[in-house]
């Protein structure tokens, strides 16, 4: 019984990160544009809205 909890708290430590972190399409695709038109509509496709700057470029969605 001890080692089959230890096996799981393993299991759970181990894996954790992918579900917490998740995995999505998004992050396959580009994610600087070049113009905030450019970023606006990605945000729109990705289920956000906006786009804010990050140096001279623009990321989709209204947060950092």
């Amino acid at each position: 019984m001890k080692n089959f909890i230890s096996f799981i708290a393993f299991v759970l430590l181990f894996f954790a990160p992918n579900f917490v972190l998740g995995c999505s399409e998004h992050h396959a695709k580009k994610e600087l544009y070049d113009t905030k038109e450019q970023a606006e509509k990605e945000a729109i496709k990705s289920g956000c809205e906006g786009a804010h700057k990050m140096g001279n470029q623009w990321i989709p969605c209204n947060r950092n």
